[in-house]
């Protein structure tokens, strides 16, 4: 292996080891084996009772209850964020929190509101004392 310069035919079997669906034609270039079509798994979860409830919500403020957990967004290094509701009409995407949020769920709902400008995201949850619903509304 020269400095620069990449030898398929000397690196063919760690290839084939690391990757077996690629393989080596015995031209030396880079061919795709023929794969089985990956088997999909559905991962849909079910809404949990805080994120049903605001959806009672979103009706008594005539929203509607138009979509929960149906649109996923692409972010930076290859992350998806799926908000718990979405508004479509009013580029509006909500996510409902409980008391006990996770650091990489926040982290995830800022990253989406900063690489989507164009939309509004909402981080809404329940006061424990007096049972209203608190928005925050999370600048790009």
């Amino acid at each position: 292996m020269k400095s620069g310069h990449f030898d398929l035919a000397q690196a063919g079997a760690a290839t084939r080891r690391r990757n077996p669906q690629i393989f080596i034609s015995p031209a030396g270039t880079l061919v795709a084996a023929e794969t089985k079509p990956p088997r999909r798994i559905r991962q849909d979860k079910p809404m949990n009772k805080l994120e049903e409830d605001y959806g009672h919500e979103l009706e008594r403020q005539g929203r509607g209850r138009q979509y929960a957990q149906t649109i996923t967004l692409r972010l930076a290094n290859g992350l998806r964020y799926t908000p718990d509701w979405a508004i479509p009409s009013e580029r509006l995407f909500i996510e409902v929190k409980g008391p006990y949020a996770r650091d990489d769920s926040i982290a995830k709902l800022k990253s989406a509101a900063h690489e989507h400008p164009w939309a509004t995201f909402w981080l809404v949850w329940r006061d424990k004392h007096t049972g209203t619903w608190q928005t925050q509304v999370l600048l790009p």
